[in-house]
C-alpha cells in the first residue's frame, strides 16, 4: 500500500487539492469564491489526470544515499572479490544492468534477445574500488581519482587507464583506482579527508595524484534524485550532509512529480548552471590543497574535451596553477574512442591516454 502511494503520490496530492476546492464551492455562498473554487478543483483534478495519465516507473526518482567507506583495517591485495556486470539494450532502446557477484562469466545469461552493450568482469576492493595490477610493496604510489572514467565502466580489469599506467611501469610501481561509477569531486575530497587511502599504504607518501574530470561532475555534485547514487553526499566532521543548492528542498518535495521534472526541473537546472560549475571549480581547488598540505604530494588534472563547454574552467586551474593534461577532441567526438554505444571510454582510448599523461609527467619532471 506504502508503494503504491508513493508511486502514484501527486496524483493524490492533487486529487485531494481538488477535493477540497471542491468541496469549498459546493458549500460557499459566495458567487466569486465558488467560481474560484471550481476554477481550482479543475485545474487539480486535470493535474491529477495528468500525473496518472504520464507517469512512468522509469520516471520514478529514489533520493540517492551517500557513499561510505567502511574498511576499518588495511586492506590487502587479497581481498578482493568478482563482479560481473552486463549491459543490455532491448528494442525500445532501454538499457539494463545485470550484476552477478562471485561470476566471472561462468555461468550463462538469458538476455532474452536484448542486444549486448558489454559483459565484463572486475576486481573490487572494500568499499567498491577497483584492483589495478601493480606492485603494492613499491614506495613510489600513484593514485587516480574520479568516477566511472577512472574506473573503467564498461571495461575488463586489463583495460583500465590506471592498468595501463601502470603497465607503462613495468607494474613495479604502487597504482590505486578509487575512481567509482557515478562519482565525482564530491567522493573525491571524502576519499581524502578520511583516512581511506591510508588502509592501502599504510602513510607511505603518494608521489602523484590524478583526477579524471569530465563535464558531468558539475551536474553529478547537485543530482539529488536520480536512479542510484550520484555524488552529493559530503562528509564533514564525521557527519554526512547534502550539499545545498539552490532550489534544492523544492527539488526534494516534488522528485516524484512527472510534471514538475518535466515542466520546472529544466528551469531550476538551467538557472543552476553557473553555480554548478563554480562549486566543481572550488572542489578541485580544494583537492589541490589537500592533496599538497595534507599528503605533501602533487595533484594532476586529466581535463576532458567536454570541459570546454564549461566556461573559464580550464583558465581557472591554470591561473591557480594546477596541473592539467589537456585532452584533444577526439576523445570525445571520435567513436573509436568510446565503448560501442555507450559514452565511456574503451580500452584504446585509456591506452593512449596513459601514453599522454606519462609524457606529461616525464616532461613535467625535467623541468
Amino acid at each position: 500500500m506504502t508503494n503504491h502511494f508513493f508511486k502514484y503520490e501527486f496524483v493524490y496530492i492533487f486529487l485531494f487539492c481538488s477535493f477540497i476546492f471542491l468541496t469549498c464551492s459546493v458549500f460557499v455562498k459566495n458567487k466569486t469564491i465558488k467560481l474560484i473554487g471550481i476554477l481550482f478543483f479543475s485545474l487539480f483534478f486535470a493535474l491529477g489526470i495528468w500525473e496518472f495519465i504520464l507517469y512512468s516507473p522509469k520516471l520514478v526518482c529514489q533520493f540517492n544515499i551517500p557513499k561510505k567507506f567502511s574498511s576499518k583495517t588495511k586492506i590487502f591485495q587479497d581481498d578482493i572479490s568478482i563482479l560481473r556486470e552486463i549491459l543490455t539494450e532491448d528494442q525500445y532502446n532501454n538499457f539494463e544492468f545485470e550484476r552477478y557477484p562471485g561470476f566471472c562469466k561462468e555461468i550463462n545469461v538469458n538476455r532474452n534477445n536484448n542486444k549486448v552493450i558489454y559483459d565484463v568482469c572486475y576486481s573490487l576492493l572494500p568499499s567498491g574500488f577497483r584492483y589495478t595490477k601493480c606492485n603494492w610493496n613499491s614506495d613510489n604510489i600513484y593514485v587516480f581519482l574520479g568516477g566511472s572514467f577512472t574506473f573503467g565502466s564498461g571495461l575488463n580489469d586489463n583495460e583500465t587507464l590506471p592498468y595501463y599506467f601502470s603497465k607503462l611501469m613495468n607494474f613495479g610501481n604502487n597504482v590505486l583506482n578509487l575512481g567509482l561509477g557515478a562519482k565525482g569531486s564530491t567522493t573525491a575530497l571524502n576519499i581524502l579527508n578520511n583516512d581511506i587511502i591510508n588502509k592501502f599504504i599504510e602513510k607511505k607518501p603518494v608521489k602523484l595524484f590524478i583526477y579524471n574530470l569530465i563535464n558531468g561532475h558539475s551536474d553529478r555534485n547537485f543530482n539529488v534524485l536520480e536512479f542510484g547514487a550520484k555524488d552529493n553526499w559530503a562528509l564533514e566532521n564525521n557527519k554526512w550532509r547534502r550539499l545545498k543548492q539552490p532550489f534544492g528542498n523544492i527539488k526534494i518535495i516534488f522528485a516524484r512529480s512527472y510534471i514538475f521534472k518535466k515542466i520546472f526541473s529544466p528551469i531550476i537546472e538551467e538557472h543552476n548552471r553557473a553555480f554548478y560549475d563554480k562549486y566543481l571549480l572550488g572542489d578541485l581547488k580544494k583537492i589541490d590543497k589537500i592533496v599538497r598540505v595534507k599528503y605533501n604530494s602533487k595533484l594532476t588534472i586529466i581535463v576532458w574535451p567536454d570541459v570546454f563547454y564549461m566556461p573559464d574552467i580550464v583558465n581557472e586551474l591554470k591561473n591557480a596553477n594546477i596541473d592539467t593534461v589537456i585532452l584533444p577532441g577526439y576523445f570525445m567526438l571520435d567513436e573509436k574512442y568510446r565503448i560501442r554505444n555507450d559514452r565511456h571510454p574503451n580500452a584504446k582510448a585509456n591506452e593512449e591516454i596513459a601514453n599522454i599523461l606519462m609524457e606529461h609527467i616525464n616532461n613535467k619532471n625535467k623541468i
